[in-house]
């Protein structure tokens, strides 16, 4: 029952069906603009990008991964991609970026 849920007031994202996978919708706009916010404060520089650049990046790159979704679920080879849970194929996905791009740059 959604008044038992210790988070009932946060927003929560709506299930999509993508294939046969399940895929979070677009962030809200509230989660978008924390995300931007949350850039913005890590201080990284912007690249000479104004804010309402920064945050049109932000949208952009979260309307492809809803958009992209089944494709990368269908990358996942099996066994692993029917015994991962999204969380889980969300937080290898964070690792590989991260591996990829942050700390090995």
């Amino acid at each position: 029952m959604a008044q038992d849920r210790p988070d009932k007031d946060k927003p929560r994202n709506a299930l999509i069906v993508v294939g046969e996978a399940l895929a979070m919708a677009v962030l809200p706009d509230n989660d978008r603009a924390a995300v931007w916010a949350e850039f913005m404060r890590l201080n990284l520089g912007l690249g000479g990008l104004t804010k309402a650049e920064l945050r049109a990046a932000v949208d952009a790159i979260d309307t492809w991964l809803n958009t992209n979704a089944g494709a990368l679920n269908t990358a996942i080879p099996q066994p692993a991609r029917g015994a991962l849970s999204t969380s889980q194929k969300a937080r290898l996905l964070v690792a590989i970026v991260e591996r990829r791009y942050i700390t090995g740059s």
